[in-house]
């Protein structure tokens, strides 16, 4: 017996058309049309690997609202969790901010690099190719990410007391103080303090 099951992930403004077949009691799995970012969801979903996150770009009117939100705070040094091609890390070190983009991806992270060098940003900015779960984070004060629900409770878990956390679109069920929840249009910036 084979289920088929179409897909498509409406992460306005992309869109992944996915084409899934599942044969048997689950154990064969035909993929057709997807992309990197799909196949890393459905290893999330199917337990395959552990992955904190498949990669989505953070939509331009939510860096605009965090660009305004980090400088409140005025971090001396900003994690990028998943910094993915390094929108987040161009956006805060154009206001001036030290940020430090830690991706798992080698090839994001080779894109990120290339980006950014060519904006004249490059030294506000580092770069860290690592699986965020194996990193002893002591310096930080501040750590954006836009991870799966429950992955932001890992990251939250390895963050320094007094590190504020912002988090788009999924809550930290494992923080405390929660300092705020801006609306962005569509997206929400979950604040909290560690």
């Amino acid at each position: 017996m084979v289920l088929g099951l179409k897909l498509s992930l409406g992460l306005t403004p992309y869109s992944y058309p996915v084409a899934i077949s599942f044969e048997g009691e689950g154990r064969g799995l035909s993929l057709d049309g997807y992309d990197a970012l799909v196949g890393r969801a459905l290893n999330v979903l199917t337990g395959a690997s552990r992955v904190l996150a498949p990669y989505v770009p953070t939509p331009p009117a939510v860096l605009r609202v965090l660009r305004k939100l980090v400088s409140e705070f005025n971090p001396r040094v900003v994690l990028d969790a998943g910094c993915g091609e390094g929108v987040v890390a161009a956006t805060l070190s154009k206001s001036g901010l030290y940020t430090v983009c830690i991706e798992i991806s080698r090839d994001r992270l080779s894109t990120a690099k290339t980006s950014i060098s060519g904006k004249g940003i490059g030294a506000l900015v580092d770069f860290v190719e690592a699986d965020l779960t194996q990193l002893g984070l002591r310096r930080v004060d501040l750590v954006y990410t836009y991870l799966l629900p429950g992955s932001v409770d890992v990251v939250a878990s390895m963050l320094p007391k007094g590190c504020i956390l912002v988090s788009l679109d999924y809550e930290c069920t494992s923080c405390r103080r929660l300092l705020g929840a801006l609306d962005t249009g569509g997206h929400v910036l979950y604040v909290y303090m560690v």
